[in-house]
């Protein structure tokens, strides 16, 4: 599939998972209640990359930097809903007492699933990458160096690997949410 294709289908994906989640009768205990304000944020921060890929002019350097959020609200939506203690929820609604990082939130989620560790180093992995776009790092300034002028340069690989991203998020977003629906959904 080439970029035009997939911005186009992205593009589509995120209309419908905002029609997908709108309605949905949801549990409204606390730790669901935060947790569906995680995965609302990263629903958003889903469709704001594909708005910015698709303005007139594409803003990709904000795209990619909002990868980074996106992935840290949907993780801290997951461990929300399956492994935060109270207080340490009732935390992220205070501001009281120095917030979880995500290094943290990324541990106790893979503990919790992964028990033979095989992902243990999931977050020394990946955190790099994602860090680099949103601080103005390597991969945020080596598209703008590709040439003699300074402009962005950001190859088609580079763009669809985002969309492919994304487009995993927005799964994650939707199973997050369909798992806390008060009433079972077939969708």
């Amino acid at each position: 599939m080439n970029y035009e294709h997939a911005l186009a289908s992205a593009r589509e994906e995120a209309h419908g998972l905002g029609e997908m989640l709108y309605g949905k009768s949801l549990k409204s205990d606390a730790r669901s209640l935060v947790a569906l304000g995680c995965f609302a944020v990263a629903q958003q921060h889903h469709s704001s990359i594909i708005i910015l890929l698709s303005h007139p002019l594409p803003l990709q350097s904000s795209a990619f930097a909002l990868l980074r959020p996106l992935v840290e609200a949907t993780f801290r939506a997951f461990w929300v809903a399956h492994c935060a203690s109270d207080e340490k929820i009732k935390n992220l609604l205070t501001g009281d007492k120095k917030q979880i990082d995500t290094a943290t939130i990324v541990r106790e989620l893979v503990e919790a699933v992964d028990q033979d560790s095989k992902h243990a180093s999931f977050y020394q992995r990946v955190w790099p990458e994602l860090s680099a776009y949103t601080h103005t790092y390597e991969e945020a300034l080596s598209p703008w160096l590709r040439g003699q002028d300074i402009e962005s340069k950001f190859t088609n690989e580079e763009l669809l690997a985002l969309l492919k991203r994304v487009s995993l998020l927005a799964n994650f977003i939707k199973v997050g949410v369909f798992s806390l629906l008060a009433i079972p959904d077939a969708a």
